[in-house]
């Protein structure tokens, strides 16, 4: 007997996934994802069984059944809630044509023009990783909320 969903289950994953980046984007706290914040999310979105591990030695993910029926792209949603590199998150959005090459060069001559510290010396600049991730914020979060809206307006959500 093949395996089913419940479909209101796929439909509730769904608007807790889009619930979840509209509180990322729109909430008044922070949107991109620092380390602590990022595991915490990574282990959320686990909880919803939408990826099972694929080949154990290369780490490679697959989507599970309910995560065929619920039907997202994991990369994309993971791009609206913050969790990739700031460089990441301009590559995921101009794949998926929710940005214009125009847009994304924009962005990346003002991302520029915040000094990038490596992680590992931010503590001998006196720049915390949190000034670094609001100033990129600053520069960014227009756009990718200009681009939720259109993924949502073409489906893709």
């Amino acid at each position: 007997m093949a395996q089913t969903i419940d479909p209101m289950k796929a439909a509730e994953i769904r608007q807790m996934l889009l619930a979840m980046i509209c509180e990322r984007l729109f909430g008044g706290g922070r949107w991109l994802a620092d380390d602590e914040t990022r595991k915490a999310l990574t282990e959320k979105l686990e909880l919803f069984g939408l990826e099972e591990l694929d080949d154990p030695s290369v780490g490679t993910l697959r989507p599970t059944l309910l995560g065929r029926e619920v039907n997202v792209d994991l990369d994309l949603i993971t791009t609206f809630l913050g969790m990739w590199e700031t460089y990441e998150v301009l590559y995921n959005l101009y794949t998926n044509g929710l940005i214009s090459d125009q847009e994304k060069r924009e962005v990346e001559d003002r991302m520029d023009e915040v000094p990038e510290v490596p992680t590992d010396m931010l503590r001998f600049t006196g720049l915390k990783e949190q000034d670094y991730l609001a100033a990129m914020e600053a520069v960014m979060l227009p756009l990718v909320r200009r681009a939720f809206e259109r993924a949502e307006r073409l489906g893709l959500l």
